[in-house]
């Protein structure tokens, strides 16, 4: 993905406390594209706001807007192959 948008990846930490730091605080107003597997997606989705279960099954596709205060706006989606 990064290489067909031309942009690069940047690990953002190890920790759950790492990552939503450097998403929330280093990364304000910008689009940040974060892939992560089960564990780490049950961990970090509620530090980023997230309510409720975290997208965890294979397909899952949550947007967030995070905003300034208050609940982020979370769009579920789900991929498909075809």
């Amino acid at each position: 993905m990064a290489e067909n948008l031309g942009i690069e990846v940047q690990i953002l930490g190890a920790s759950k406390y790492e990552v939503s730091k450097a998403i929330l605080m280093e990364h304000p107003g910008e689009v940040v594209i974060w892939i992560g597997n089960s564990g780490n997606l049950k961990e970090i989705y509620p530090f980023l706001g997230g309510e409720g279960a975290p997208p965890t099954v294979y397909g899952d596709l949550f947007i967030m807007k995070i905003k300034d205060s208050g609940s982020p706006e979370v769009i579920k989606n789900r991929y498909e192959p075809a």
